[in-house]
């Protein structure tokens, strides 16, 4: 998702380009880290994936409503600020607006809406659904706010909708386990599907050896969230084989 900020797959640039070359007030801009993988991530689609490499992905990938800063304190991600009602048992949300996926679809409440259904449905191979379970309903408001109920008090309620949103126009309606965004970024369909000026290339080849390569744009600003700005253009992981 982006808004100020994007991740994208290798191959793409920015039209913004940072500069490259350190100043007196910080540190050069630029260049990529390779760092080896125990093997192929399976499956990007964070609900379906089981191993690490997946996980480690992903993570660069999708975004939560909410995550831990580096002082362990939960914070908004996609969620800009939320009420908790005085029973604890209503939470509402309140969601950045301008956020789009990287194939121009803007981020919604639905969005949060369908990855809570698709996650619970018992169709759907996840062992990640436990605390979902807890919730007894999610109403979207307007497509920028929704209300998530639940039959008792649940102490970590807010945390666990740090769990990866899901694009809802890519995948309502569809068969989450044979979707190509377990081997696609969100931005490599466009890209397939040829969406005016979008060029990214495919985020995993078919060909294990090589490199899965994330693309980090740099965060101009987000928002009140203080958020830290990558250095960096790229992180690859390279899958290692003794053989």
């Amino acid at each position: 998702m982006e808004k100020g900020w994007r991740r994208s797959t290798c191959g793409s640039r920015d039209t913004e380009a940072p500069p490259t070359a350190a100043t007196g007030s910080g540190p050069a801009y630029g260049d990529i880290i390779v760092e080896g993988s125990i093997g192929d991530a399976s499956n990007l689609i964070p609900i379906l994936s089981s191993d690490a490499t997946s996980h480690q992905i992903g993570g660069l990938v999708y975004n939560g409503l909410v995550k831990y800063d580096r002082d362990l304190k939960i914070v908004g991600d996609l969620a800009e600020s939320w009420k908790i009602s005085p029973d604890g048992l209503d939470i509402v949300f309140h969601l950045r607006k301008g956020v789009k996926w990287h194939d121009g679809e803007p981020f919604t409440a639905r969005d949060v809406l369908f990855t809570y259904q698709v996650t619970i449905d018992p169709k759907t191979p996840t062992a990640y659904a436990g605390d979902f379970l807890k919730v007894k309903k999610v109403t979207v408001l307007d497509d920028h706010t929704l209300r998530v109920c639940y039959d008792k008090p649940f102490a970590p309620a807010v945390r666990s909708w740090e769990s990866p949103i899901l694009p809802s126009h890519l995948l309502f309606g569809r068969d989450i386990t044979t979707s190509p965004l377990s081997r696609r970024h969100v931005a490599a369909l466009a890209a397939a599907a040829c969406v005016p000026s979008r060029r990214w290339n495919h985020l995993l080849s078919s060909d294990p050896a090589a490199q899965i390569a994330v693309r980090l744009g740099r965060l101009r600003k987000a928002g009140p969230v203080s958020q830290a700005t990558s250095q960096l253009d790229r992180l690859s992981f390279r899958p290692w084989s003794p053989y």
